[in-house]
């Protein structure tokens, strides 16, 4: 049994594709509204958007949001890591500060790494 909401972690970076970040999570948001709604005992997901620096992040539509934390400030498990796809995926995967954190994140337990496109889950 679950004892608290699965972490759900997702990369995200400027000139990612917006719907990839907005469309998983709002699966996640309403798989969680669904368990509480219905009384399971599965505490459903926390979801959180992380980028390599603080501040908004432009998608590539243009589009702007906020993350909710930079990667170095993220510490405990993550149950599932999502990098997002996006125009920005090929610069951000030849930063070395993005490739050591994948590669430390990928030793971390954890019970799903995903990608959002086919180019995400490539951590060279």
């Amino acid at each position: 049994m679950v004892a608290s909401p699965l972490r759900v972690v997702f990369f995200a970076y400027p000139g990612v594709q917006a719907l990839d970040v907005s469309g998983p999570l709002e699966v996640f948001a309403r798989a969680t509204r669904l368990l509480r709604d219905e009384g399971r005992a599965h505490p459903g997901y926390s979801v959180c958007v992380a980028t390599l620096e603080p501040g908004p992040v432009t998608a590539s539509s243009g589009f702007r949001f906020l993350p909710d934390r930079t990667l170095s400030e993220l510490d405990g498990p993550i149950d599932t890591l999502l990098v997002v796809g996006g125009l920005g995926i090929d610069r951000v995967l030849g930063e070395q500060k993005v490739l050591a954190w994948l590669r430390r994140a990928a030793r971390r337990p954890a019970n799903c790494r995903r990608s959002a496109c086919r180019h995400g889950a490539n951590t060279r």
